[in-house]
């Protein structure tokens, strides 16, 4: 079986809309992160598990805990989590915010996330055919995301980071 490359992002600076960053490739399994190090290591094996499932063999994947960035649209509030991905790359950055993941629940999010990198090219088309509909744009970003909700949790339920 072929192993995915899992690194952990040391954002160094964010500015104009850029992200400039160092990356470190690790061994999930060597690393120690202190405060929550066996949550981290759990994402990052479930990360390793599940990503080929779904069609993401070969991916990079990127992984900040930390905080997640968030779009100028998004509701008040923390979010748990968040993905910026590039399918011309077949790369992705996930966000985790550990404080806000509840203990047990990370292979919903992690699922999810890894669902949002799979659907991001065809979001992206329809985005770009309705870039002069911002309403029709809103609903196509809410039924995706319900979409990949529902999706996370059925894959959850079955043992799907396992």
């Amino acid at each position: 079986m072929r192993r995915l490359r899992v690194g952990v992002l040391a954002i160094v600076a964010v500015s104009a809309g850029t992200l400039e960053a160092q990356t470190l490739h690790v061994d999930s399994t060597t690393v120690q992160y202190g405060r929550f190090a066996d949550q981290r290591a759990a994402i990052l094996v479930m990360i390793q598990r599940a990503a080929p499932r779904i069609g993401l063999g070969g991916w990079q994947f990127a992984v900040v805990f930390d905080s997640v960035p968030r779009r100028p649209d998004a509701p008040p509030g923390r979010s748990a989590a968040g993905v910026l991905p590039k399918p011309q790359l077949r790369a992705a950055v996930l966000f985790f915010d550990l404080r806000e993941i509840p203990r047990y629940g990370e292979c919903e999010i992690v699922l999810h996330e890894l669902l949002h990198i799979r659907i991001s090219p065809v979001l992206a088309l329809a985005y770009h055919v309705t870039q002069d509909h911002p309403i029709v744009q809103d609903m196509v970003r809410g039924e995706a995301h319900g979409f990949v909700t529902d999706l996370a949790r059925g894959m959850a339920r079955e043992g799907g980071c396992r």
